[in-house]
C-alpha cells in the first residue's frame, strides 16, 4: 500500500478545527481521486485526538453498507453488540449511535459509491441531518471522489443535502511550490517538468520509489506494462462516467487542437449540442477548462487536468503510432518531446501560479 506523503494543506486543517468547535454540523469534502482528502481528514483526526469513526463505503447493497459502517462504530468506540442491532436506514443507525454517544465525528468515505449503489441513502442522511444532529454533538463528514454524483445527488441545488453543509471543502491540486517536499534530490527545473506533467496530486508524486531520475519516474510511472499510472485515465473516465468513450473521445479532441464545441463535433462526430453538455460536465469537473483568447469573443477549450494533459498531448499520440511493445524507444520519444510539452503547461499556468505566488 502506498502511503501518501502529507503536505501542506494548512488551510484546510485550519478549516477543520474551527469546524469541530463549531459541531454539530455536516461537512462535505470532495475533489477528484487520488487528491489526498483521506488523507486530510484522517491527519486532521489525528492531530485533534477527537473520538472519530472511520468507514470507507462500497458500491453494494444498502445493507451491507449499513452493517459495514456499524461494525466501524463499534470497534472504533468500543460499543459492544452495535452491530448486532439490524438497522434499516442511516438515520436509524446513527440515532441510535447518538442516543450512547454523540461527541464524535462520523467520517464515510467515498459515500458517493453507496449514494451510486443505493440513492435513498442521501435521503436517509437529510432526515438525520434535518431532524437529529442539532440535538447532538456529532460532525458528519462525508467524502466523494466522484464529484459528478456529489454535484447530483449532495450539493447541487435540488439535491437532497442542498444547503445543509456547513462546510464544502473542494480538494484541489497542491501549488508547484509543494514539488520539493517530494522530490528534494532533483533540480527546480525537475520539479517543474513533474508538475506539468503529473499535476499536484499528492499519491501520484508519493508512487516514486527511491531517488529515481525524471526518465526512470516516467518509465515506472506511465510506461512499463504494470505502470501504476498507464491507465489511470481511462480509470478515472469509467468511474466518474456511464458514458465514458464519448468523454474520452472529446478529451483526444482538444488536446489535438479542437478547442471548441464546433470543432470538437467535427472531430468526433458527437452532434455539437451533446458536445456542449459533454464540455460544459468536463469543466465542473476541473478536467478541461474555457478560456477566451485576446480580442476573441469566443472561448477555446484546454486540457486541465494535467495528467490527461500529458496522457493525451504527450504520451497517446506516441504510444497510438508504435504501441507499449518497446518501452526503451517509447521512453526517448517521450523525453524528446517533454521539454516542448513542459513548456506549454509552464507558460499556461505555472508562471502565472509563481507570479500570484509573490505578489
Amino acid at each position: 500500500m502506498v502511503v501518501t506523503r502529507f503536505v501542506d494543506r494548512e488551510k484546510e486543517l485550519k478549516l477543520l478545527r474551527t469546524a469541530w468547535q463549531s459541531r454539530p454540523l455536516l461537512i462535505v469534502v470532495y475533489g477528484r481521486r487520488r487528491i489526498g482528502k483521506t488523507r486530510l481528514i484522517l491527519e486532521w483526526c489525528k492531530r485533534s485526538r477527537i473520538n472519530y469513526v472511520y468507514y470507507h463505503a462500497i458500491p453494494a447493497k444498502h445493507d451491507v453498507n449499513l452493517m459495514g459502517l456499524a461494525r466501524a462504530i463499534e470497534t472504533s468506540l468500543k460499543l459492544r453488540n452495535f452491530s448486532k442491532i439490524k438497522y434499516g436506514a442511516l438515520d436509524s443507525l446513527l440515532e441510535v449511535l447518538s442516543y450512547r454517544i454523540d461527541d464524535v465525528a462520523i467520517i464515510i468515505d467515498e459515500f458517493t459509491y453507496w449514494a451510486r449503489a443505493e440513492p435513498r441513502v442521501v435521503g436517509e442522511l437529510q432526515r438525520f441531518v434535518d431532524n437529529i444532529l442539532r440535538e447532538t454533538k456529532m460532525m458528519i463528514i462525508i467524502i466523494g471522489s466522484l464529484v459528478g454524483v456529489m454535484y447530483r445527488s449532495v450539493i447541487g441545488g435540488g439535491a437532497p443535502l442542498y444547503g445543509r453543509a456547513r462546510y464544502r471543502i473542494r480538494l484541489e491540486e497542491l501549488e508547484p511550490w509543494f514539488m520539493s517536499s517530494f522530490y528534494p534530490w532533483l533540480s527546480r527545473e525537475d520539479w517543474i517538468r513533474l508538475y506539468a506533467l503529473l499535476g499536484g496530486v499528492p499519491y501520484y508524486h508519493s508512487l516514486v520509489n527511491g531517488q529515481w531520475d525524471i526518465s526512470t519516474i516516467i518509465l515506472k510511472l506511465l510506461l512499463e506494462p504494470n505502470a501504476p499510472l498507464r491507465d489511470e485515465v481511462l480509470f478515472i473516465l469509467r468511474e466518474e462516467f456511464r458514458d465514458p468513450a464519448s468523454y474520452y473521445s472529446i478529451l483526444k479532441a482538444i488536446a489535438d487542437g479542437a478547442n471548441t464545441p464546433s470543432k470538437v463535433a467535427d472531430y468526433t462526430g458527437i452532434h455539437r449540442q451533446h458536445v456542449s453538455k459533454y464540455l460544459s460536465v468536463l469543466e465542473q469537473l476541473g478536467f478541461v477548462k474555457k478560456e477566451k483568447p485576446l480580442f476573441s469573443k469566443k472561448g477555446v477549450y484546454k486540457v486541465s487536468d494535467k495528467l490527461m494533459n500529458t496522457w493525451f498531448k504527450l504520451v497517446e499520440p506516441i504510444v497510438s503510432s508504435i504501441g507499449f511493445t518497446d518501452t526503451t524507444i517509447l521512453l526517448e520519444k517521450v523525453m524528446s518531446r517533454i521539454d516542448q510539452h513542459v513548456a506549454g503547461v509552464f507558460e499556461d499556468e505555472i508562471a502565472r501560479k509563481y507570479v500570484s505566488w509573490l505578489a
